[in-house]
Order: structure tokens, then sequence, then C-alpha cells
């Protein structure tokens, strides 16, 4: 899915942001996907940026409702909140900020089913991206930081 939405930015499809000048496809990583299984597994809803041999930072979303599928949308719907000329947000959107790093080249994600209550659970989902995009940077480097993609 990740890569779904950052094909969209290449293509300009994506709501006031502005086209990438490139825009790496993500490569599964096991080490990642092993972190993030385990960051899942503990249900515990906070990010932890764990530790990699291969990447020198690894950033991570995590999320503990809805569906695979929903909690990515919603992730990536922070583009709305995202002004690229003057990189700030508006409102929260540092979770669509690390699925649209162009720093970043792979990827690892789990979900789990965490128990609350009797007859019920919470999904937990962590996605870890490696390397990490750190520091006020932007996200990638636009084609042209003046043209945004049609609302």
């Amino acid at each position: 899915m990740h890569n779904e939405y950052r094909q969209q930015l290449l293509e300009c499809k994506v709501d006031g942001q502005p086209a990438p000048k490139r825009m790496p496809q993500l490569i599964w990583d096991e080490e990642l996907a092993s972190q993030a299984e385990a960051q899942a597994k503990s249900c515990t809803f906070y990010g932890n940026y764990p530790k990699s041999r291969r990447f020198k930072s690894v950033e991570q979303n995590i999320a503990s409702c809805g569906s695979v599928e929903d909690v990515m949308k919603r992730w990536f719907s922070q583009h709305i909140s995202y002004n690229f000329k003057e990189n700030k947000c508006l409102l929260r959107c540092d979770q669509y900020l690390k699925m649209v790093s162009a720093n970043t080249t792979h990827i690892g994600c789990a979900a789990y089913k965490c128990p609350s209550g009797e007859h019920y659970y919470i999904l937990a989902i962590v996605c870890n991206y490696g390397p990490g995009l750190r520091g006020i940077v932007r996200p990638y480097e636009a084609k042209n930081i003046d043209e945004v993609c049609p609302m």
C-alpha cells in the first residue's frame, strides 16, 4: 500500500502536493518487519524507534484501531495538513511524512490483535521505515515547488 501511495505522488495525483523528482519504491526488510511485529505484539501504542544494524535511523508509525487499509489511508490523508512550500504541518502530518520520505528505501510492517476485554480486540499496526527522515527537512525534492497537483 505504501508504494501505491508513493506512486500517486509521482503521478501528481495528490491534491495540494507537488510531484517529486524521484520517489523510490520501498523494499520489504525482514529486520524492520521483525521489530514491527515485536512492537505490535507488545500491545503498547507508542513509538519506540528501534535500532537497526542496517540503518542509521529508523522511523515508526503506529496505530491501534481500524483495518490495515483504513490506517494506511488515514496516515496518508494527513497530506492535507502539510504545506510543502513552507515545510509546515497545519495539524498532524508526521505519519504522512514518514510514508513519503524519498530518503526511505526499506519498510517492515506488522499487525497484531491485542486483547481488549472478554470478546474484543484492538488491532495494533506498526510500520518501521529505514533509513528514517530525521530533522526538519522536506520529505522529497519537488520537480517544481511552485506547482502543486490539482485539487
